[in-house]
């Protein structure tokens, strides 16, 4: 085993919407830290070196020597982050058969490391295996198993029935449990399940804390009963549990759907009296909420755009689509093309949601030749079209009469499987 430096800079991550899985600890020493969006933030990781990465020499066969079973537990799981999940199978293989290994926290470490890899049906063969070698499970096991079964597609009926398998191994219920099965069944939709498991944990003694609130909290403003959302927010801080920023964010991406800047604005501002301070999510939601008013809103949207880059937060794509459907949304093309142009300059991809937002404020003006531009710059930058992409391309060129340039869209994307609708056959035959 080498260990290589990376001389690189450390970026930071794009954001998302959702609260993700918490992934769990796997000794006391063991240091965490929390990614920054709503999702990712209430993500439990191991603390790693930024400009460490491991690689494994090739040998015929390979050889493993760990002084300490720590030292173990701590890289598969780092192995599987980075993606190599042929390695921690090879490594868990090869493990020495003395007592010392056989050991629950070396199996929970390896099934993590599967599931950040995405092997969750290798997951699932490392805990049978477990089984087979009478190798008692606990809480850290029972909350990742869960977790492999909700990404295997299993449903949280199948989860409780697990859980309650486990329960009967003397498995004790804590917070990684309760987090894991209130994200299955709020998946699934069914909060008042979930708040009925909550509610049982608690009089177990187990506390819900804030990836829990979070994940509920979340789940109910995504069926847009952000009331009930309001309602979790106030006993959450009743319980004396803290908001997180995901806390914060879940709640202004919900108003910032509803288009209310005001209230998304007041949200940021009660996020800063409590210590907290906003990220690139929280003022994307700004942008958001402003741009997606039918009003003259563009300068709102671009003032909160500056004041995110005024506070030293970087722009992600997600920002800068806001920002772009802001000028769409009033009609100021040249404005949005010229944010896509300054997202370039930056380094930040453009994701497909920006290239289809910038493909229909083009179309919506009349710019085939820019609007062709984008297109093949697109295609250029490897990013995968949508049926949205296809078409915002077939309306845009069928519309100024360049039939031929639409035709070879419908051609195009008909060898990906996608066909022209009703309105847009229409729209070219007229």
């Amino acid at each position: 085993m080498k260990r290589q430096p990376q001389h690189q800079e450390d970026t930071e991550h794009e954001e998302g919407h959702d609260p993700d899985d918490p992934n769990y600890n796997f000794s006391d020493n063991d240091a965490w830290v929390s990614s920054q969006d709503p999702q990712d933030e209430e993500k439990l990781y191991l603390e790693e070196n930024p400009f460490t990465s491991w690689h494994i020499d090739e040998e015929p066969e390979m050889s493993l020597e760990i002084d300490e079973m720590g030292a173990c537990i701590v890289l598969l799981p780092l192995l599987g982050k980075g993606g190599m999940g042929d390695e921690v199978m090879g490594l868990f293989r090869n493990l020495p058969s003395s007592m010392e290994f056989r050991d629950v926290h070396v199996y929970n470490a390896t099934i993590s490391g599967l599931l950040y890899g995405g092997r969750y049906e290798d997951a699932w063969k490392v805990y049978e295996s477990m089984e087979i070698e009478n190798i008692h499970p606990d809480h850290v096991t029972c909350s990742i198993m869960i977790t492999v079964m909700r990404k295997l597609g299993h449903s949280a009926k199948d989860a409780w029935q697990f859980f309650e398998k486990m329960n009967r191994k003397g498995v004790k219920w804590n917070e990684e449990v309760l987090c894991a099965l209130v994200k299955s069944f709020c998946d699934e939709g069914l909060m008042r399940v979930a708040l009925v498991i909550q509610s049982e944990m608690e009089q177990k003694g187990v506390s819900s804390n804030a990836i829990v609130y979070n994940t509920l909290m979340d789940s109910y403003c995504k069926y847009n009963h952000v009331e009930a959302a309001e309602g979790l927010f106030v006993e959450m801080r009743a319980k004396g549990i803290k908001p997180t920023v995901a806390t914060f964010n879940i709640l202004m991406h919900a108003y910032s759907r509803r288009m209310q800047p005001k209230i998304v604005e007041k949200l940021m501002a009660e996020m800063k009296d409590v210590g907290l301070k906003p990220n690139a999510e929280s003022y994307t939601c700004l942008i958001s909420a402003y741009g997606k008013q039918k009003t003259p809103s563009d300068l709102a949207a671009a003032d909160a755009f500056l004041r995110m880059k005024e506070v030293g937060i970087k722009s992600t794509s997600h920002s800068y689509t806001a920002l772009i459907h802001a000028y769409s949304i009033n009609g100021l093309h040249e404005k949005a093309y010229i944010a896509f142009e300054n997202m370039k300059m930056e380094g930040i991809k453009p994701s497909v949601e920006t290239y289809n937002t910038l493909l229909d404020v083009l179309r919506r003006a009349g710019e085939a030749q820019i609007l062709m531009e984008i297109w093949k710059l697109m295609k250029n930058d490897k990013t995968e079209p949508t049926r949205t992409t296809f078409n915002i391309l077939v309306d845009g060129f069928a519309k100024q009469g360049l039939y031929m340039e639409a035709r070879g869209i419908i051609s195009e994307f008909g060898k990906l499987g996608m066909q022209p609708t009703v309105n847009i056959i229409k729209c070219e035959k007229n």
